[in-house]
């Protein structure tokens, strides 16, 4: 075994004699570089590319001494740097005993030989904060660093120094460490090796790591401080900014939107406003028609009658007081119907009208209401009632709504039609609903006016001089809507016409 002094001396007087010695790995510095110690407590280096050690293990190698890995500042004081061979072999021979870390002391370095002599090539570790980052990238000195070399540099404060901690590149130590982490380091201390700086202020101190299992992370910076926390925080603050701006715009699109629609819709309010201003305009003008003439002629043969009667009652047979009687009597009538219309209609307009629904018996009702028609209408036509079987029994309805819809409808088929023809009222089940059909065989409905059949006071054109206010199917028309029927109608000009009523039994609507 050769001695550390032999060894020096070898190597001053340029012997390049093989040497066999045994020593435990310290740390592997790079792929195929690994520093070793040998029993004599020293650290040698080794190389062999073929080779994969691991640190702690033991090993027998054979080498031929090339130089010395000096330190620049040493060699002005004396101070040999450590002994570097070209490994020829190298065997394992079991494990060693891994070193305790030296806790390395920044504040003698530079001061004090033997402190630079006590670190140099040693298993070190150290505590400080992260300020910075840096790339290296060049040749090693020494046959054995031929190729180039590029390694991560971390710069770390200790003491008020800063040590570079170099890692292999690959590692991002940048995520692993950001600006401001206090972390712990170890690994194999290399005093003005291989500093990017050329003074000593620098402290060129290298703690060489080649893997973050030889780190520890005791504190990180706050969240906002990290770096890619930061970016991160900068996206977020974009994004926002841009949410924020489009939230802007979008808000000022949609309100100027809603502006543009509001005033489209008053727009059309006031459209549909003025349209209904003109249209109960013209309903009322045409009810002042209606009126004037409907009213007129029963209320002139009233008063007509009236007058002969109050004048001429001693000149008058029996006969002819009672057919004076009984045009005073079917014009106050006729008068009544028409103001009854009137004030329903009216009544259904202020909600004065609701449905009430109670059971009924529809066959005695329907033939109560014939007989009623019959002698209203002087026996004019014959009304013939059909009721279906199935019709028996108490049913769910709303006698008021459906003596007006039966009533106004039957009225104006007597109306229409020539003296002595048959008017028919149908009913009959449709499914769990009740169906009413009024058919006449009179003058029938002109296609033009079918479309305003249902709207107050407009009457067909072909009704001539048949008296009429044209607010029966209006009010049909309601109370069928009341009640949550269906009105429709089927007719053919100058054959008759047959409306149609469906009624709900089971869940009429309320």
């Amino acid at each position: 075994m050769v001695t550390l002094a032999e060894m020096h001396e070898r190597i001053a007087k340029g012997d390049q004699t093989r040497v066999t010695a045994t020593c435990t790995v310290l740390f592997c510095s790079a792929p195929g570089a690994y520093y070793l110690r040998d029993d004599t407590g020293k650290i040698r280096a080794g190389y062999d590319m073929n080779v994969r050690l691991k640190e702690g293990e033991r090993v027998r190698f054979t080498g031929i001494p090339v130089t010395y890995q000096p330190v620049i500042l040493f060699r002005t004081q004396g101070l040999p740097g450590i002994p570097w061979f070209n490994v020829t072999s190298m065997e394992k021979v079991g494990q060693g005993k891994y070193p305790e870390p030296l806790l390395l002391e920044t504040g003698l370095l530079y001061k004090d030989p033997a402190v630079h002599a006590k670190y140099h090539g040693e298993y070190v570790v150290t505590t400080g904060r992260v300020i910075g980052y840096r790339e290296y990238a060049g040749t090693a000195s020494g046959p054995a660093w031929a190729e180039r070399v590029k390694q991560d540099i971390v710069d770390v404060e200790v003491q008020g120094r800063t040590v570079e901690v170099m890692f292999h590149p690959g590692l991002n130590p940048q995520d692993a460490f950001p600006v401001g982490t206090v972390a712990r380091f170890a690994g194999v201390c290399r005093l003005g090796q291989m500093s990017s700086q050329a003074t000593v202020e620098r402290a060129a101190i290298h703690v060489l790591v080649p893997g973050l299992e030889h780190t520890q992370v005791i504190t990180l910076p706050p969240f906002w401080k990290i770096p890619r926390n930061q970016q991160m925080l900068k996206f977020t603050g974009v994004a926002l900014l841009l949410c924020l701006v489009g939230g802007i715009v979008g808000w000022w699109l949609q309100r100027r939107s809603m502006k543009l629609h509001l005033a489209v819709q008053r727009k059309g309010e006031l459209e549909r406003a003025l349209e209904r201003e003109q249209e109960l305009n013209k309903l009322k003008s045409r009810f002042v028609s209606i009126v004037s003439h409907e009213f007129r002629t029963p209320l002139g043969i009233i008063g007509s009658s009236a007058e002969i009667l109050e004048h001429y009652e001693g000149k008058l047979t029996a006969e002819q007081k009672a057919e004076h009687l009984h045009a005073i009597t079917e014009n106050v009538k006729r008068t009544a119907r028409m103001m009854e219309d009137a004030l329903a209609l009216s009544r259904m307009d202020s909600g004065g009208i609701t449905f009430n629904p109670a059971k009924l018996d529809v066959r005695g009702f329907c033939e109560r209401l014939c007989d009623e028609m019959r002698s209203a209408t002087a026996r004019r036509n014959p009304i013939e009632l059909e009721i279906a079987e199935v019709v028996a029994g108490p049913i769910l309805l709303d006698e008021a709504l459906l003596r007006h819809m039966l009533t106004n409808l039957l009225t104006n088929a007597v109306k229409y039609s020539e003296a002595g023809v048959p008017v028919q009222l149908r009913v009959q089940r449709s499914g769990s609903d009740i169906r009413f059909e009024v058919e006449d065989h009179g003058i029938g409905i002109p296609e033009s006016d079918r479309d305003r059949l249902f709207e107050a006071f407009h009457r067909a054109e072909n009704v001539g001089h048949v008296h009429g206010t044209g607010l029966g199917l209006v009010i049909a028309k309601r109370c069928c809507d009341l009640h949550g029927g269906q009105i429709s109608f089927q007719t053919t000009e100058g054959k008759g016409t047959t409306f149609t009523i469906i009624l709900p039994t089971t869940n009429p609507a309320i």
